[in-house]
């Protein structure tokens, strides 16, 4: 993940979190996440930066567990992510597979988890407003919920922080009232697998980008006077290689 506040410094990690500060040139080691794992075995699944704050960081890990820091930029070998400074949750087990930062609250945050429901183990889109230390399901519920699939990404609208916008293996689900009912967006997006979602405002004009698994690409312009969508494709192609 790049940091917003800085296009040279990003984050990836494994059982280690990494980063960079010079745009790739050279990676330096945050220390070991695993250790602060439930399972105590889990990897790194996803990670975000707060935009206004550089410190501020989230890290999701393959059995659920969200680590929030305070220290992001100072995180190292030596210093790593511990009990004593780092707060740590699991809002369920499962894979988390997206983190995100509300634009203008570094306390509210929002995870995905790509793993189907069982026992005990419930919900797909979460949100935090302490920061990460606590979190609550809004996967709704009946008709305008989310159904039992895997979630992969979370984007959060900056003109209107309740408008939601989530990737799933049905495509992509809208919510306009923070989490509390969910709508399919059905103006001609493909029901696939969709991995992950940008959204960019220019001009006072909000465009959705959508990343499928096998589908290809797909531009959605807001319409901000309603909760309407237009696909505008600029292209077909074929490839006789696939892909």
């Amino acid at each position: 993940v790049m940091d917003p506040s800085d296009p040279r410094r990003l984050y990836t990690g494994g059982a280690n979190l990494y980063r960079t500060t010079n745009g790739m040139s050279l990676w330096v080691s945050g220390g070991s996440v695993r250790s602060l794992s439930f399972s105590g075995s889990a990897s790194l699944s996803a990670i975000a930066v707060a935009p206004m704050d550089a410190n501020r960081g989230l890290i999701g890990m393959t059995d659920g567990t969200i680590i929030r820091t305070d220290r992001l930029l100072t995180l190292s070998a030596a210093s790593p992510p511990s009990t004593a400074t780092e707060k740590f949750a699991r809002p369920r087990t499962g894979q988390v597979s997206w983190l995100a930062f509300d634009p203008t609250n570094k306390d509210i945050v929002y995870a995905t988890n790509s793993t189907f429901n069982s026992s005990g183990n419930v919900g797909h889109v979460f949100r935090s407003i302490d920061g990460g230390v606590t979190w609550a399901n809004i996967d709704g519920t009946g008709t305008t919920g989310i159904p039992d699939i895997p979630v992969h990404c979370v984007v959060v609208d900056p003109s209107n922080t309740a408008r939601l916008y989530v990737g799933t293996d049905l495509g992509v689900f809208v919510s306009n009232d923070g989490g509390a009912t969910w709508s399919v967006e059905n103006t001609g997006f493909a029901n696939v697998v969709t991995e992950a979602l940008v959204l960019n405002a220019v001009n006072g004009v909000t465009t959705l980008y959508a990343f499928t698994h096998g589908r290809g690409v797909y531009k959605v312009t807001a319409n901000m006077s309603g909760c309407n969508y237009a696909i505008t494709p600029t292209s077909s192609f074929f490839s006789v290689a696939g892909g």
